[in-house]
């Protein structure tokens, strides 16, 4: 043990009192780290460094893991929650554990790929594995750094649901997968809404994810204006399925911040993927899993037909679905010339219920296989409007076409020039 006079040397050029007393806490805390009953080897990483991507408990870490080993203490923050959700516990580094990171570091890509992209304080949304009293790591995500007087920790909570969901960028369809964690949305109330004319379901909860590439796609509606709809769920028949409601990614900066809203399940749309269920991951479930993708800027005339005229035809709807044993939709034809000025009124004259025709189609994924039913009462009525530009539709109860795309033309002939305009419309479920 070193001498008063040898303390005082060591310490003598450490500004205040103070700041000698807190280095030498620093001090005493490495030279007895291990013998804290809290101290636990831990494993530290993002999304493209995790080596065990399908599981958050029983991981284990072997010579060539990808994950960065890191010694950490294990603190309980309170054993009880008031509002009955996952109580928060503390994690607290060394004191010589390096916050800042160099090219040399394992953790530089913290550096590079979020702090400086995100803004993110230290290791926050970063995952963390933590071995239990039995030795058992399980997945944490660091949520934020505390600043205290003495040593400085951060919030953790437990990562808790495999989050599966696709995302629509550039026209394609992705599938993305993602742990975090899930929180209460406190709200007391009997799960229904109502309103004067209808009942709807209400129930909401928060999620908390890193933010990085994976999750930025994350938001209330994607690029063809539908909401996002996420399942979270048991692996059950018939899974709780949620649009996203809120989104946040400030000022908890390096977290994106989710609120829920229960949807209903559409069993034509969302589903399993059979093949990751077979493969083990029982929540392989997916919302719009099955959805045919009509975008809503789906060209309403097609580049034959335009090189076939200056003049084109346009159809407007005001959705791009039309559901089955739903209401009518409204179609509207409106025609421009070369300049893009709309000079429907000339040929208004020329329309006629006759000048309306559809047909469905499979998907854009399949084959193309029409199907002509224009004359199909039983399943398409038409209803005249006063202005002949202008059509309502609406299709049967049947569910063979789910999934589908219903195709509705308008075609004109006019001083020998055909026009035609189209537009699709995706069949879907009422409910």
């Amino acid at each position: 043990m070193p001498t008063f006079r040898e303390m005082q040397q060591l310490y003598a050029n450490i500004g205040t009192i103070g700041q000698q007393i807190k280095k030498q806490s620093d001090d005493a805390m490495e030279a007895t780290w291990n013998n804290s009953i809290a101290s636990r080897v831990c494993y530290i990483y993002d999304y493209y460094h995790d080596d065990s991507p399908t599981m958050n408990r029983n991981i284990t870490h072997g010579p060539h893991t990808t994950k960065t080993r890191i010694d950490a203490k294990f603190i309980v923050k309170s054993y009880s929650s008031l509002d009955k959700d996952q109580v928060e516990y503390y994690l607290q580094f060394k004191p010589s554990q390096k916050t800042q990171f160099e090219p040399t570091d394992e953790l530089y890509y913290f550096e590079t790929d979020y702090r400086r992209k995100y803004s993110n304080e230290d290791f926050v949304g970063l995952y963390i594995d933590i071995a239990d009293d039995q030795g058992i790591y399980h997945r944490w995500l660091i949520c934020t750094k505390e600043i205290g007087n003495q040593f400085v920790k951060y919030n953790i909570l437990p990562c808790d649901y495999w989050f599966h969901f696709i995302v629509k960028k550039n026209g394609k369809r992705y599938k993305r997968k993602i742990w975090g964690v899930t929180r209460t949305q406190s709200s007391y109330n009997s799960g229904l809404w109502t309103d004067y004319y209808s009942t709807s379901t209400e129930s909401q909860f928060k999620a908390i994810v890193p933010l990085n590439p994976i999750t930025e796609d994350i938001y209330y509606v994607e690029e063809d204006n539908k909401n996002m709809r996420i399942i979270i769920s048991a692996p059950v028949e018939k899974p709780n399925v949620f649009q996203i409601s809120k989104v946040e990614t400030a000022p908890l900066f390096g977290l994106k911040r989710l609120t829920f809203a229960q949807d209903k399940f559409d069993p034509y749309t969302d589903g399993r993927d059979d093949v990751e269920v077979a493969q083990g991951d029982i929540f392989a479930m997916y919302a719009d899993l099955y959805d045919n993708e009509v975008p809503t800027d789906t060209p309403f005339h097609t580049d034959t037909e335009t090189k076939m005229d200056t003049t084109h035809c346009d159809l407007l709807c005001n959705a791009n679905k039309i559901k089955i044993g739903g209401s009518y939709k409204l179609i509207t034809a409106k025609f421009f010339n070369i300049q893009g000025n709309e000079i429907t009124d000339e040929f208004v004259p020329y329309l006629a219920k006759s000048s309306w025709s559809c047909y469905v189609k499979n998907n854009r994924h399949e084959d193309p296989d029409e199907i002509e039913v224009t004359d199909n009462t039983d399943l398409i009525t038409w209803l005249e409007q006063k202005e002949s530009n202008k059509i309502k539709i609406k299709i049967a109860d049947n569910k063979e076409y789910l999934t589908k795309i219903l195709v509705i033309k308008c075609s004109i002939n006019k001083d020998g020039r055909n026009i035609v305009g189209e537009i699709q419309l995706q069949i879907s479920s009422v409910l």
